[in-house]
């Protein structure tokens, strides 16, 4: 929610890298102008801090996974910044806001009016499907809460590398990529609990794996930033158009129903 004209407003966000994200951001300075407003971005969803890396990404970048590890093997993941205290951030004790921060501080936007979601597509959200072996719920308590009970409360990362190929159960995996996605987890975080339960309980070639999963991550970020939107084109970053790509329908089809010849 924004402060009405003449509000002073500080606009914190986390710094996209690809097309459509970077549209959006450019989107909500343009709808709001430039006055009373600062736009203030940070750098998240990576372990490696950007101004860390010995390159900049969109001018150069190992392309091959073995090869960025190397390139960045020098590079510390930085440590996280303190929880604060209960009390210490916004919102203020009630008595000393303003009107307009009261109504900042106690607003939601409403699904159906302000995120323009259909009451059936609403009411299918609410229904948790029966059959999943797990189920997600949004926020950054219940990833916290799925991170603890996933490394220290389970040791399920102390078998990682033998059950992430599995497809069921609640446990083969950690399940915290919803989180890792939209930012509610922060992977420094995750990397850090690891390397907490390897200090205090265990330490194998699994936790270590896992661990290298956090920079796959990093590196498939930092790959999309390097390659801007080469990488949805159909010839792939490399514009292999000697491909000669043809859909046809009936193929396709075939394939969805798991009809074709190698079937």
């Amino acid at each position: 929610m924004l402060g009405p004209k003449g509000f002073h407003t500080t606009i914190v966000y986390q710094q996209e890298i690809t097309d459509e994200e970077r549209k959006v951001e450019k989107a909500v300075r343009e709808i709001r102008g430039t006055e009373n407003v600062d736009f203030v971005s940070i750098w998240g969803s990576t372990l490696h801090h950007i101004d860390d890396l010995p390159y900049e990404p969109t001018t150069y970048f190992p392309h091959v996974y073995g090869n960025f590890r190397k390139k960045n093997v020098d590079v510390k993941v930085r440590p996280l910044f303190d929880t604060p205290e209960k009390g210490t951030l916004f919102p203020m004790p009630a008595e000393n806001q303003s009107d307009v921060e009261k109504q900042a501080a106690s607003f939601l936007p409403d699904y159906e009016k302000d995120f323009k979601f259909t009451k059936e597509e609403i009411d299918f959200v609410k229904d948790k499907e029966k059959r999943a072996c797990y189920n997600f719920v949004g926020g950054e308590d219940a990833g916290l809460k799925r991170c603890k009970e996933y490394i220290f409360s389970r040791r399920a990362v102390a078998h990682y590398n033998n059950t992430r190929n599995d497809l069921i159960g609640a446990n083969y995996s950690s399940k915290l990529s919803p989180w890792l996605a939209n930012g509610t987890l922060s992977p420094r975080m995750v990397y850090h609990e690891v390397k907490r339960f390897e200090a205090e309980q265990k330490r194998n070639e699994t936790t270590q794996v896992f661990i290298d999963e956090l920079f796959w991550r990093d590196f498939k970020r930092y790959w999309c930033m390097a390659n801007g939107n080469k990488i949805f084109s159909s010839y792939g970053i490399y514009s292999r158009e000697y491909y000669d790509w043809k859909t046809n329908t009936e193929t396709v089809n075939r394939w969805r129903r798991g009809m074709t010849v190698f079937h």
